[in-house]
């Protein structure tokens, strides 16, 4: 079957060849794409019917995203589950030489570097005659200067700290300049809970029997957005610290949980949006407990909560009258 050709415009040059197939029956993108201009969509995925007092089951319910149904409209792999499928027609498209499975990774070049003062300094030196050369371990580490002047004007401001830039190159013993830029805090944020298992050892950057004992770690908590940022920079840590032979585990946890976002006015609190509240203010008007309280049961741990300043102030209310019945009847 001759399938067209069309260029559009949310296709990535980088994601996979560049040239990919379309489903806009399954796809946001492909089935907005597919309505603007016309194309057939044709249907592979047996799609679920919506449930619920108004649903209609006889109307399909487009795009269909969801994986866990199965193929129609596929020929021999009709009637197979979506993710057996796709194994399935890996190994027809290699049998056939026209294709292969690949695993496509999403990491991108990671720029460590940051124009502050607070972050681990990038142990370089820069010699006019030598050109780059590195810190020579003797001399690590490099500590940042204890008199700095934050003037916001631009740039690091170490580069403003003479007794900091000024050093001698190692090679030849000529003038240098010291690299001002620090490391992003993501770096230390990648591997530092490996220290904690032994904190105090001065000859090394850990110990891998002990690494040993202690990981992986059993269980990580946090934001879906850690899955993309903090998690994802300690795995890549993780394994560049295996290959160095420093650590023996692959993963540093073996469990992530993804705890639920705090909305307010519809979006996810944060200082950029302007709608975070503090909780001073409600520990202030309602008290530590109520606010507490409040977090813990205003939702399940894996959902969003939609922060209602009238939830604490109901939970005030019924701390205020469990606090009321145990002092009539304590005695």
């Amino acid at each position: 079957e001759k399938i067209p050709i069309w260029v559009g415009n949310y296709i990535l040059i980088d994601y996979g060849t560049g040239a990919i197939g379309s489903v806009p029956a399954h796809d946001e993108r492909d089935y907005e794409f597919a309505k603007k201009y016309g194309l057939e969509i044709r249907i592979v995925i047996m799609p679920r019917h919506e449930e619920g007092p108004n649903a209609n089951p006889d109307e399909h319910v487009l795009p269909f995203t969801a994986e866990n149904s199965l193929l129609i409209n596929s020929g021999e792999f009709s009637g197979l589950s979506s993710q057996e499928a796709q194994t399935r027609m890996a190994q027809f498209a290699e049998q056939h030489g026209f294709g292969k499975a690949t695993v496509t990774y999403r990491l991108k070049d990671w720029g460590i570097s940051r124009q502050r003062y607070w972050g681990t300094p990038i142990p370089v030196l820069y010699c006019e005659k030598c050109g780059i050369v590195p810190v020579p371990e003797k001399d690590l580490p490099v500590v940042l200067p204890d008199k700095i002047e934050i003037t916001l004007q631009g740039g690091s401001p170490l580069s403003r700290v003479p007794e900091f830039v000024n050093a001698k190159c190692p090679k030849c013993g000529g003038k240098a300049r010291r690299e001002t830029d620090t490391m992003d805090t993501f770096v230390d944020s990648s591997w530092y809970f490996y220290r904690y298992t032994n904190p105090k050892l001065d000859n090394r950057p850990l110990d891998t029997a002990t690494i040993s004992y202690w990981f992986p770690i059993d269980q990580y908590i946090g934001g879906v957005e850690h899955a993309i940022l903090h998690l994802i920079y300690s795995r890549f840590w993780t394994k560049m610290m295996r290959d160095l032979g420093l650590v023996k585990n692959s993963e540093p946890v073996a469990r992530l949980f993804t705890q639920g976002m705090v909305i307010k006015e519809g979006a996810k609190m944060s200082k950029n949006k302007g709608n975070v509240i503090a909780p001073d203010d409600m520990i202030a008007q309602y008290g530590a407990d109520a606010t507490r309280l409040y977090t813990l049961f205003a939702a399940p741990p894996d959902r969003d909560l939609d922060w209602q300043d009238a939830g604490v102030e109901g939970v005030s209310r019924f701390l205020g009258r469990v606090y009321r019945f145990v002092m009539r009847n304590a005695n």
